[in-house]
């Protein structure tokens, strides 16, 4: 009666195709922030799309059973 879902056949892969979507989030993110020649807000909204990006990566982490993302977003990301 509740709220409840079916989960889907194949969660695992669900979960690690979000996984996917929210590393090209994070990448877009420091992407824009490296592009942004200094506009202040740009570089805070960009900041606050990571912030966001790091909640959704602790929720997967989770829900995947892996340990927690622990690296910092705030110039730390040299991989993009």
């Amino acid at each position: 009666m509740g709220g409840e879902r079916a989960m889907p056949a194949d969660f695992q892969g669900m979960l690690e195709d979000l996984d996917r979507h929210v590393q090209a989030i994070r990448t877009a993110a420091l992407q824009l922030k490296a592009s942004s020649g200094g506009i202040q807000a740009i570089d805070r909204n960009a900041d606050r799309v990571l912030a966001s990006t790091t909640m959704l990566e602790i929720n997967i982490s989770d829900a995947l059973g892996r340990e927690r993302p622990m690296a910092g977003w705030t110039g730390d990301d040299k991989h993009i």
